[in-house]
């Protein structure tokens, strides 16, 4: 039986790249993997390890603590474990493990943190220099957007002895496990938003991330129609001015924010979603990083409104109901066909983008380049 353990760094609250590990990890064990998560011990943490887990995921905790201590405490983890195979769930300091024993690394790059403009120059050089290490310490590299995976089979052909190394394109994707609805949310959402069409937007409140474009093309809806919600569900950097903005222009019956919504309830939310806004940036970080959420959207069968960017434009192809990045005409423009009962729903074939299938990918990947070595 082969063992893989994959390694973790923080809250996935507000790190979500174990997401991978946590939806993979049951259907591994199916493959006849023996599955190992090290996981920084919170109650979010632990929380999503019950809920995405069974019984033959070995889940390891360490305590919060400063890079170095991580690091020390991963170690000791991993010469106790011995696994056949670690996966670095991200490339940062606090995962940089070697094992005292014979394995193989893979590592895991879910976007390009090098491109990230808001970033000092010191910060995105540092990055960059990581970025390239990755290579020479990897044995092989998955990369969870096309961009990524040209950005990389592009750069290895700078380091001579890597030039061969095995990489393989993995989105992330969703989990078909169905969530709870919590009937008291349900009634709560419909009860606020009864014969509305709700828009729903899950991930961080930041500007970045779209976050006042789609405050703006509320607004600019607003004008024309007032039967519609846009449900607001996260956090972020730049969630009070949001909130104040949106109070400002007096849309609080327009733009609702609900905050942090854990895993098992985003079903509720989900259901009674008329349409999803996955906003994105014509910038180098938004075609190089995988957008999770959107493969969370995808079951649901309800229209997407987003950009012609990276891994949505890989998703949806000619069929995706598209702005023009920025533009919160364009996408006040999308969200009235949907009101109007005019928007494209998805047609996306859903079984492709499932976490069985990544790991099914995966393990034939392994297989394919590994297993004999």
């Amino acid at each position: 039986m082969k063992s893989i353990c994959f390694i973790t760094t923080g809250d996935i609250k507000h790190i979500a790249t174990a997401k991978r590990a946590l939806g993979m990890a049951n259907h591994l064990s199916d493959l006849g993997w023996k599955v190992h998560i090290l996981m920084e011990d919170t109650d979010e943490n632990r929380h999503r390890a019950r809920l995405e887990c069974d019984s033959r995921t070995e889940m390891h905790y360490f305590p919060a603590s400063s890079a170095f201590a991580e690091r020390r405490a991963k170690h000791r983890l991993l010469a106790a474990i011995k696994p056949d195979y670690i996966y670095l769930s991200a490339f940062v300091f606090r995962n940089i493990v070697f094992p005292g024993h014979s394995c193989i690394r893979i590592v895991e790059h879910s976007e390009l943190c090098s491109a990230i403009g808001n970033r000092s120059v010191k910060r995105r050089i540092t990055d960059f220099l990581l970025e390239y290490y990755s290579m020479v310490y990897a044995d092989g590299l998955l990369n969870a957007s096309d961009y990524l995976q040209k950005t990389y089979q592009r750069r290895i052909r700078h380091i001579p002895l890597k030039k061969n190394m095995a990489m393989l394109y993995l989105p992330y994707a969703y989990n078909q496990r169905p969530g709870r609805i919590a009937e008291t949310d349900m009634s709560k959402i419909t009860g606020k938003h009864d014969g509305k069409t709700i828009f729903v937007y899950l991930g961080t409140v930041t500007r970045n991330y779209g976050i006042f474009t789609i405050i703006e093309a509320a607004k600019m809806l607003k004008e024309k129609r007032t039967d519609f919600c846009v449900a607001i569900l996260g956090r972020g950097r730049d969630y009070t001015e949001a909130v104040k903005t949106v109070e400002h222009e007096r849309l609080q019956e327009h733009v609702r924010f609900y905050g942090f919504i854990e895993e098992e309830r985003i079903p509720s939310f989900f259901s009674t979603a008329s349409a999803f806004i996955s906003p994105m940036n014509d910038t180098v970080q938004d075609w190089a990083r995988c957008p999770s959420k959107i493969y969370m959207y995808l079951p649901y069968g309800k229209p997407v409104i987003t950009c012609r960017i990276g891994e949505p434009l890989q998703i949806f192809g000619d069929n995706g109901m598209y702005y023009q990045p920025g533009d919160s005409q364009g996408m006040a423009g999308q969200m009235m066909k949907v009101i109007c009962g005019t928007a494209k729903c998805s047609s996306v074939d859903t079984s492709k983008h499932t976490w069985e299938t990544r790991s099914l990918m995966f393990d034939k990947w392994i297989k394919n380049h590994y297993d004999n070595v």
